[in-house]
């Protein structure tokens, strides 16, 4: 069929998506798929049903045949890491999100976030650092790309660069309130001796920290530490 022919299948479970008619949602992405199995913007609308639904571990397997199929369609592979990364499955996530990026450089939300889970959970800043600087180059000062970046920059140390990066308005506006960005400025400014500031943003990580359901233990442990190093 005509590309366009997925138009109207996506659209509709689009809707039905809003109205909660999951089942609904789900047939129509899967038509708009059989209509064009280039439409990425359906195997998106499918994962979100399935995880408005909760159901992550079917939404992997269902990824899984769809790959498959079509093992070299970048975006499956994008949206399959990211399931595998909210599975908390890090290292099947990274695998993931690598194949994306090689079978599609200019997907640049895969490159952040493979640089993401490099710099983080593997702690290799100089492995993430090329892909952290694509992503960026790509799409400017998007706050979550430009986040991940001033965090390799703290673990290389260039802790300036850091700072440049997470003062920017729109990234600064964006992010204020997140416990990752706060900890991140936090670091950045301890970094520079600025411990006045850092002690302000390590208040705010604290208390932002404290309120969350699923909280990230090695975030937990860096907010600590830095507490007993900023008085």
């Amino acid at each position: 069929g005509h590309p366009k022919s997925a138009y109207y299948p996506v659209a509709i479970g689009e809707l039905l998506l809003a109205k909660k008619d999951f089942e609904g949602a789900m047939r129509s992405f899967e038509t708009a798929i059989e209509r064009n199995p280039g439409a990425d913007v359906a195997y998106r609308g499918l994962l979100r049903a399935y995880g408005a639904q909760g159901k992550l571990k079917e939404a992997a397997d269902h990824i899984r045949t769809l790959i498959m199929d079509q093992p070299k369609h970048g975006y499956l592979w994008y949206l399959s890491a990211q399931v595998q990364e909210q599975l908390r499955n890090m290292n099947t996530a990274r695998d993931h999100y690598k194949k994306a990026v090689d079978l599609d450089p200019s997907n640049y939300l895969a490159s952040n976030n493979l640089a993401w889970i490099l710099v983080w959970h593997d702690e290799r800043p100089e492995l993430a650092l090329d892909l952290a600087q694509k992503a960026h180059e790509g799409m400017g000062n998007q706050p979550n790309v430009a986040d991940t970046l001033a965090w390799v920059q703290v673990e290389r140390g260039k802790f300036q660069a850091a700072l440049d990066l997470l003062s920017v308005p729109e990234v600064e506006a964006a992010l204020k309130d997140e416990v990752h960005y706060q900890y991140h400025r936090v670091r950045a400014l301890e970094g520079l001796g600025r411990n006045d500031d850092a002690r302000v943003w390590l208040d705010k990580a604290e208390k932002t920290f404290a309120g969350l359901e699923k909280p990230d233990e090695k975030l937990g442990k860096g907010i600590e530490s830095a507490r007993s190093r900023i008085k």
